[in-house]
């Protein structure tokens, strides 16, 4: 699988040579693949189909909403980093969760590793919680959001395939969903989950990245040892670039993968 996600990462720019590696994905990775393809070219909106992984993973998910989010993890790989293949995980944060996609790719990978997760949206959390206890994962998971500081923000939410949320107008201001939820600091996420060394820090927050680091005191940076992010470029300053810069300052050293209007990057403590 490394070459495939190797080859989706070449040809980032040709959209019909990744359509045939998506192809060819859904045939390695998928034991029920033939049964998985023909329901997702005819169901039904709001279908949920059950998926076998050839290493024995269960994963639910929702047609067509949840396509987009599986193709990310499992097909293109936009996680699968070098350092993330190669290292040993003991306590995994994974913010903005989804429907636990990134934690049970991991967890194929790494099996054994203590998960916390969190997802502000109720629709997604539901179906993360139902996956991960499907493949007997060691978890805990909350339905809220992050933030630089706890309290309640508007969560804006769009209905159509992919169901991005966000608590950012500069990327959700067109959504038509909108919903109060509780958000937590980092502090506060820590501190509920009883955490104190992070192994790694899996953050897809669309948007809210920025607040997020910039809140951090010392003590929190000092318990991450690895990060691995997708990240939004909002405006002139709030770029890849600058969060690549912040979290150099911090003691990481920091790959970056950089797109149009996001990019993800993958960050590790040097000493």
């Amino acid at each position: 699988m490394t070459i495939l996600y190797k080859l989706h990462h070449y040809f980032h720019g040709v959209p019909w040579i990744r359509k045939i590696l998506s192809l060819m994905g859904y045939v390695l990775i998928l034991e029920n693949w033939l049964g998985y393809l023909f329901r997702k070219f005819s169901c039904e909106e709001g279908e949920v189909v059950q998926l076998r992984t050839r290493k024995s993973s269960v994963i639910e998910i929702e047609l067509p909403r949840d396509q987009i989010a599986f193709g990310t993890v499992f097909l293109q790989g936009d996680y699968a980093w070098e350092a993330i293949i190669k290292s040993k995980f003991q306590n995994v944060l994974d913010i903005g969760g989804n429907i636990g996609l990134f934690s049970v790719w991991l967890n194929e990978l790494h099996p054994g590793a203590n998960y916390f997760l969190i997802e502000p949206n109720k629709a997604n959390f539901s179906k993360c919680k139902r996956n991960l206890t499907k493949n007997n994962m060691s978890y805990r998971a909350e339905c809220v959001g992050i933030a630089g500081m706890s309290g309640d923000r508007v969560l804006l939410a769009e209905n159509t395939e992919g169901a991005t949320a966000t608590f950012m107008n500069e990327i959700g201001e067109s959504f038509p969903e909108k919903e109060t939820v509780q958000c937590y600091s980092f502090k506060d996420i820590v501190d509920h989950f009883s955490l104190n060394k992070i192994d790694l820090l899996k953050i897809d927050a669309e948007g809210i990245e920025y607040e997020f680091f910039e809140s951090l005191s010392q003590s929190d940076w000092n318990i991450l040892y690895m990060i691995v992010m997708e990240y939004h470029d909002l405006d002139s300053k709030r770029t890849g670039l600058y969060l690549k810069k912040l979290l150099s300052q911090q003691g990481f050293s920091v790959s970056i993968k950089q797109g149009k209007k996001l990019g993800s990057m993958i960050a590790h403590r040097l000493n």
